[in-house]
């Protein structure tokens, strides 16, 4: 069930709903007896460089226990070697790079590569140079299948609204997912502004849809309670755990987002799902390890408990 909040709180957001675990449920996408690897959703991961070699890796571990049938990870060449023993069921291409970062040239020679894709992620790990901005601009202004934007790709467009507007006008799906600190680059504002800004549920909220609105995406806007908003309405999130709090969580939330849309799910319906499934999985890792001691590659280990828990509480049994 989608419930409409109709708090005085939001009275100034427009339309926010809370969805129960039977909605979730029943937005899983299950695969069938019919179904091959590339039926079930082709993913292109694209993320990582010397320095960071670890974000690339939990991106496509995501995306491949999140469902997606066939995922390719796309990392700059000094790390394939050590990214592909991490991985060894997902391939990997070897890029072009200067000093340890996808060089600008990169992205042709990606989406020249004859890859097959349903939908793209790209920024875990990438780090900021004049390089990486230019090999994100090319992957966004070629990619026209569903696209997600995180960490580093985030800073490498905040600001540039007309190439991400330009997008959307084609209907190329895009999805944006910023904690406070991206989305205050994205909102061009300062950091004391926004932690003033942003301090209550209702200004975040407001804030994930200005971010959506300026970009034409859908916005992740992460925290312990996760806006997913686009231009027309807001679902908060309610699953968060502090045991999320820990680097390489996101990059594997990205990857699952980024799955479920390879699989076909409507974005404002992959993002909600994904931080659902993420935060169920966070839990669970929390019950075993205790929320102090949960890192990023526990969450990847709990996603099929969390699915299977989403189902049983959910309603489904399929």
């Amino acid at each position: 069930m989608r419930t409409v909040l109709d708090s005085p709180e939001f009275a100034a957001c427009g339309p926010v709903e809370q969805w129960d675990l039977a909605e979730y449920a029943a937005l899983l996408p299950l695969p069938s007896c019919e179904m091959h690897k590339y039926s079930r959703g082709t993913l292109l991961a694209i993320g990582g460089s010397a320095r960071y070699p670890g974000a690339a890796i939990l991106l496509a571990r995501g995306a491949a226990r999140c469902g997606a049938g066939y995922v390719t990870l796309a990392v700059p060449e000094p790390i394939s070697q050590l990214v592909q023993g991490h991985i060894v069921s997902i391939p990997t291409l070897a890029c072009s790079s200067a000093n340890g970062v996808f060089s600008a040239s990169a992205a042709r020679e990606i989406f020249g590569s004859g890859i097959r894709f349903d939908a793209c992620a790209v920024g875990c790990g990438i780090t900021v140079s004049e390089a990486t901005k230019k090999f994100v601009e090319t992957i966004v202004r070629a990619s026209a299948v569903p696209l997600l934007l995180d960490a580093d790709a985030l800073t490498l467009i905040a600001g540039n609204t007309s190439l991400m507007r330009n997008r959307s006008a084609q209907r190329h799906v895009t999805v944006l997912t910023p904690h406070t600190g991206e989305m205050e680059r994205l909102l061009g504002e300062t950091s004391e502004e926004v932690s003033i800004g942003l301090s209550s549920l209702s200004e975040r909220i407001s804030a994930a849809k200005t971010a959506a609105q300026a970009y034409g995406a859908v916005v992740v806007f992460k925290g312990s309670k996760t806006i997913i908003a686009d231009e027309k309405k807001a679902v908060i999130s309610d699953f968060g755990t502090p045991a999320l709090a820990s680097a390489g969580t996101g990059d594997v939330l990205s990857g699952m987002i980024a799955s479920l849309l390879s699989q076909g799910l409507e974005p404002l319906e992959a993002a909600a799902l994904g931080v659902c499934i993420h935060g169920m999985a966070g839990r669970a890792a929390a019950r075993v390890r205790s929320e102090m001691c949960v890192v990023a590659e526990d969450v990847l280990e709990h996603i099929g408990e969390a699915v299977l828990g989403i189902m049983k509480d959910g309603g489904r049994h399929e």
